[in-house]
Formats: C-alpha cells, structure tokens, sequence
C-alpha cells in the first residue's frame, strides 16, 4: 500500500483537469470533513468503548470514500458536476492523508498520550504524493510516458490490494453491529445533512450540487481500514463499517442522485 497508493494519487491527480476550479467546494469539504470529525471525538468521549474502537469510529464517521461516488457522478452529471467532484475528492484525499491520518497516529497504540504524530505525519507516503501531484499539476509540468506507464502498472493494484485488506478481517457476521449501523448513519445521514446546509448557503446549484451532496453523503473510506490496520487499531471494526456502508452506498446513491436531479 505504501507503493500502490501514491502511484495512484500521482498518476490521477497530476493528470486531473483543474483549469475551472471552484473555490467554493473545497471549503464545503472541509467543512462537512471537520463537523463530522468533531461529532466523532464527541461521540467517541461519551461511548465506553476502547481506546483503538474510538478512533476507528471517529474516523468511519470523518473519512468520505469519494472515490466510490466517482463513477456514478461521472456516469450522469455535466462537466461542471464533474469537476466539482473531482475538487471535492481532492480536497478529501487531502485532508485524509494530513489530518486524518494524525489522528490514527495520535490514538495509536504504540503511540505515548502525550507525543505529536508531526513526525510519523511526514513520512507517510501517500501525503507527499499527493503534494507532489498536485505541484505538477498546478505548474502544468506532464510525466514523461514512460514513467506514466509505470505508474500505471503499479497503480492498479491498489484496489485489490483495498479488497484483499478487507477481506482478511470480513465477517458475514458483523461485530458491533448497532454501533456500525451507527457510525455509518451519522456518516452518510449527517453528511448529507451537513452538505446540504453549505449548498443552500453558499449558493451552490445545479449538478455542481448533486456533486457535492453525494460526496457528503458517501459511504466510509477505505483509508479507516488502512490506517487503523498500520497503527494497530481496531481492524475488524473498520472492516465491518467499510462493508456495511459499501451495501448501503450501492443502494441510496444511485436513488440520491435520481432524487437530488428532480429537485
């Protein structure tokens, strides 16, 4: 994952079209991201449960697996939708791979309660290649075809690679299952919620919003599985809440769609 992953986020998002950016849904991402994330730690504090479970849950409720809305958002909205789901899944990743994965490192259990995770932050691969990407793209600088290639062949196992990780901890008996059930309603539900508000506020129209309001409601992200399997948290939480929420993504986001296009 630690070479599958960037090889991903270095060919995709180099190669992104970000000439019609807009400046408005990168601050409803953040915004849906942190609400979210503080209503884990406060959810978290008030739940009697371990140490590893806590940030495992504040992170199933934070991380938007955006990527698996993508080909739907792709298959039915304009170019503006798309590219308003291409910035949102950007500023996700993101926020995913800084501070979201300083919080698995901060609850971590080979991590002491009083030290910063600033450290552990900057040696994870996934960020730096993100920021590389990024920088290549904004200075318009495209990797040269051998190197695109390879990217290519290392990029497309990070899928399976997803699928296999998940498969080790999947139950068809699911652990916890009201407090999955939970964590998924208020990631999805209230996410959906969340993003709605910023839309009407912000002025947010068209299929831009559909882009936005699906990305806000999608199900948990895989990157809750990988981290809490790379600091030692608690993976088959996480398994159970990426599987559940997964079912119930292929389900309400097709009709989410079809909903939010009529309104």
């Amino acid at each position: 994952m630690f070479v599958s992953l960037p090889a991903l986020i270095l060919k995709s998002i180099s190669e992104s079209d970000l000439s019609e950016s807009f400046l408005l849904i990168p601050l409803i991402a953040i915004a849906v991201f942190l609400i979210l994330m503080m209503l884990g730690f406060l959810v978290a504090g008030i739940l009697k449960i371990e140490k590893k479970t806590k940030a495992t849950l504040i992170m199933g409720m934070t991380f938007m697996n955006t990527g698996f809305v993508l080909p739907f958002l792709i298959a039915t909205l304009d170019a503006s939708g798309i590219t308003a789901a291409v910035i949102f899944d950007l500023t996700n990743t993101f926020l995913i791979y800084s501070l979201g994965y300083s919080i698995s490192v901060k609850m971590s259990a080979d991590n002491p309660e009083s030290s910063f995770p600033g450290l552990k932050l900057l040696q994870n691969p996934p960020l730096w290649a993100f920021i590389l990407a990024l920088f290549l793209n904004i200075i318009n600088i495209k990797l040269p075809e051998f190197i695109v290639n390879s990217l290519d062949q290392i990029a497309v196992t990070t899928i399976p690679l997803i699928i296999f990780s998940l498969g080790i901890y999947f139950k068809l008996k699911v652990e916890k299952l009201r407090l999955v059930l939970f964590t998924v309603l208020i990631r999805m539900g209230i996410g959906l919620v969340v993003g709605i508000f910023f839309c009407r506020y912000m002025g947010i129209t068209a299929d831009a919003r559909i882009a936005v309001l699906i990305s806000s409601a999608a199900p948990i992200g895989y990157s809750t599985l990988l981290f809490s399997a790379m600091e030692r948290l608690d993976r088959r939480f996480a398994s159970a809440l990426i599987s559940v929420s997964i079912l119930f993504g292929m389900i309400l986001t097709p009709i989410l769609i079809v909903l939010l296009a009529l309104l």
